[in-house]
């Protein structure tokens, strides 16, 4: 196997080791399908050019509430959860070792099978106040999904997900390698040429252009006319 599985001893430790590479919530940005940030963004951030992005009160509920997310999946899937992955740990390419992911959880795929790698899927767990369209679940959930999959060399994994409280569901996903040898493309080239390289992120948004040009002269203003503005 090409990876390691590190075990932190506290959670910020984990934490720590999350900011040397590209985790599978990064990768749905460094591809643009991210809702919530831009290339340019997760580049200043990852750069130490602007602070972590802090914790609010959204993101602890999700991150309490993945133990029920997993138990529905249990559930409704019939598929025994690894207990023991319910721990932090990271799962890092032992070539590029910038590719660092962390499952919420992982899971025996047929309970009766061998209790070896090859019969473990993962399963990422949300919860989120959007309705969920089973059939088509949001393009940086399955990212993130199949980033983790690729890392992890396994070959099965679900998404399951609580909506508004009251909505349960999950999908199965196979492991894409195809998908997956692109967004790794993606993930090296933002890595070498804007990470370690320096190179700049376009600006592809307003809060981009605000981020970027966030400076003003008291006193200077001018007063436009119609046409111009």
């Amino acid at each position: 196997m090409s990876f390691t599985i590190l075990r932190p001893t506290t959670h910020q430790e984990w934490l720590e080791l999350r900011k040397t590479g590209i985790g599978s919530s990064e990768v749905a940005t460094i591809i643009g399908v991210n809702p919530y940030e831009t290339p340019y963004q997760l580049w200043r951030r990852k750069t130490g050019q602007d602070a972590p992005i802090e914790e609010n009160f959204f993101m602890k509920a999700g991150h309490y509430l993945e133990d029920a997310v997993a138990q529905f999946y249990s559930d409704e899937s019939g598929r025994e959860i690894i207990k023991r992955s319910a721990t932090d740990f990271i799962i890092c390419n032992n070539d590029k070792t910038y590719l660092k992911v962390s499952p919420d959880r992982t899971y025996w795929v047929d309970k009766a099978g061998k209790k070896n790698h090859e019969n473990k899927g993962i399963v990422e767990c949300k919860t989120t106040q959007m309705t969920i369209d089973k059939n088509d679940l949001p393009k940086h959930w399955f990212c993130q999904l199949q980033y983790q999959l690729g890392v992890a060399e396994l070959q099965q994994g679900s998404i399951a997900y609580l909506s508004q409280g009251r909505d349960f569901g999950y999908r199965d996903y196979a492991f894409a390698p195809d998908f997956y040898a692109w967004l790794i493309e993606e993930v090296d080239r933002f890595w070498i040429d804007c990470i370690k390289g320096g190179q700049e992120p376009s600006a592809i948004n307003v809060k981009d252009v605000l981020i970027k040009y966030n400076q003003h002269i008291d006193g200077k203003i001018l007063e436009v006319d119609e046409d111009i503005f």
